[in-house]
């Protein structure tokens, strides 16, 4: 049997003619898409010519145009259906051509107008996107009509569709509103090629800085921090920016997460999101109800990184134990975060500061196990001395210097105290009767002196506190030539236990001790 439609090598002057009725047809039918649905008609009528022609060809076999009729008819249905699709999936009412191409677009304006309907009332949709069930506008005639369209879209999760009807959306409004810049923002993260072809090239109609606001978008995120940090530098009264800026800086971090220098930038941009003369009219601008709570949310959210930015660098100094007063004096330096260097600042000449890196120790040895972070070490002779200190984090960006005051004669106060604490002020002290009336006296080595301060005791026969003072002033503690000294006691002759506390140079007390008299 024969088939109905005719082969290509049969018919070429058919297939050419059908071929080109069906570019013009289509072409014309996709620029009238917003006054009728003409693709489909053609594919309708397509259909029927393809059907009329397979019904002639089985009541007249011998005839040859009945089948040239079935297959012209069947490449126009087969084009119109695919026409049709497009169409659909563009979801602008525009039309694939004009939804797609700048020219098309613009002949469609030219023949039909570019309000095919009547626009809502932003007020009106905003209402319907409030509603849990809200439906898409068949025929979309304004900036915000596409904008609604898109939001819902995004929200069905169609992405490709979304970002056709927000380019439309963006090509009719000079100024978009936020939702359309954080629609942008949320689609291109998706990273689908279709939906960066689609809004690759912001429209011509945008503002100038509305325009570099969507190209920022479009880069990547090290980039995109850049340029919204060059935006916002000269438009800072644009809220957006800031939001998106956040955004970026934390994109760009990841996979490590923001260094200290990047949280306080985030947090700055945070900081303007909170301007409240700024807010209400900001808020005010979306299209959507839910969009400012939305990304208030995500702004908050991001609220930790305040905790990140108030880090600081650490700075202690360590004195060596008691006894060993030419030993030096370590001022360990530790950075808040991973750092490249550790640095302090060795003088200021003609050129400005200069800065030294202060080594650490790296080798597996006893000694660089003691040194676990970037240390000085000072010798003597010591002095009171202010100091600078920063690090260079993993980006090499030099942190803000810390003001440090070298005390070495605190420094040394407090390992003197530590020592006594470890080992107890009165450990190996046995109180005896050396006369009715007096106790051998409690002996205090003079280099523990510099952790003392006073000596309180009194017995259980009076229970009359006294205080002895023991400490030594600075000059003797940076000399290290504290002289041992001897804490008398004159007790009552009833007198059975002696109670003693230590006073330590920063002025806590120890826990009393008990001890009997013998």
């Amino acid at each position: 049997m024969r088939s109905p439609f005719p082969s290509i090598p049969d018919r070429p002057g058919l297939v050419a003619l059908a071929l080109a009725s069906l570019l013009l047809l289509g072409a014309a039918g996709d620029i009238a898409a917003p006054l009728l649905p003409a693709v489909p008609i053609l594919l309708a009528l397509s259909l029927l010519g393809l059907g009329a022609g397979l019904v002639l060809a089985r009541r007249r076999p011998g005839a040859g145009w009945p089948r040239g009729l079935s297959g012209a008819c069947a490449i126009l249905a087969l084009g119109f259906g695919l026409l049709a699709a497009l169409q659909h999936l563009a979801g602008t009412g525009r039309g694939f051509l004009a939804a797609r191409f700048d020219a098309p677009a613009a002949l469609q304006d030219a023949l039909i107008g570019p309000s095919p309907g009547t626009p809502r009332e932003a007020a009106e949709l905003r209402a319907a996107l409030a509603l849990p069930d809200a439906s898409l506008r068949p025929r979309p005639a304004s900036a915000d009509e596409f904008l609604y369209n898109a939001l819902l879209l995004r929200a069905r999760d169609e992405p490709v569709r979304a970002a056709l009807s927000l380019a439309e959306a963006l090509r009719r409004a000079p100024e978009p509103r936020p939702d359309a810049m954080l629609l942008q923002a949320g689609l291109l993260a998706g990273g689908l090629p279709a939906v960066r072809e689609a809004l690759s090239d912001p429209p011509a109609s945008l503002s100038p800085s509305a325009r570099a606001h969507l190209a920022a978008l479009a880069l990547p995120p090290a980039g995109r921090a850049a340029a919204l940090a060059e935006l916002l530098a000269r438009e800072p009264d644009r809220l957006l920016l800031a939001a998106d800026l956040a955004r970026a800086l934390l994109a760009a971090s990841l996979p490590q997460g923001p260094t200290i220098a990047t949280a306080r930038r985030i947090a700055a941009a945070l900081d303007l999101m909170e301007d409240a003369d700024r807010a209400e009219p900001f808020a005010a601008a979306f299209l959507d109800p839910a969009g400012p709570a939305r990304l208030g949310q995500e702004l908050a959210d991001l609220a930790w990184v305040r905790d990140v930015a108030t880090r600081r660098l650490g700075v202690a100094a360590l004195a060596p134990p008691p006894g060993m007063p030419n030993a030096p004096i370590l001022v360990r330096v530790t950075p808040p975060e991973p750092a490249t260097a550790v640095q302090f600042l060795r003088t200021v000449d003609a050129q400005g500061e200069v800065w030294a890196d202060i080594p650490q120790r790296t080798d597996d040895t006893r000694e660089a196990a003691r040194d676990p972070v970037p240390t000085l070490r000072l010798m003597r002779p010591h002095r009171v001395q202010p100091m600078r200190f920063r690090y260079l984090d993993r980006d090499g960006v030099a942190s803000d210097p810390v003001e440090w005051t070298f005390d070495p004669a605190q420094a040394m106060r407090d390992a003197a105290q530590r020592a006594l604490q470890r080992q107890g002020a009165f450990a190996l002290y046995q109180p005896g009767r050396v006369a009715r009336d007096r106790l051998n006296p409690l002996p205090i080595a003079g280099q523990f002196r510099a952790g003392l301060a006073a000596v309180e005791w009194f017995t259980d026969a009076d229970g009359r506190p006294r205080s002895v003072a023991v400490g030594i002033p600075d000059e003797a503690v940076l000399a290290g030539e504290a002289q041992r000294t001897l804490v008398e006691f004159s007790v009552p002759q009833g007198a059975r236990t002696l109670f003693l506390a230590a006073v330590y140079a920063d002025g806590s007390r120890s826990a009393v001790a008990e001890l009997p008299i013998r």
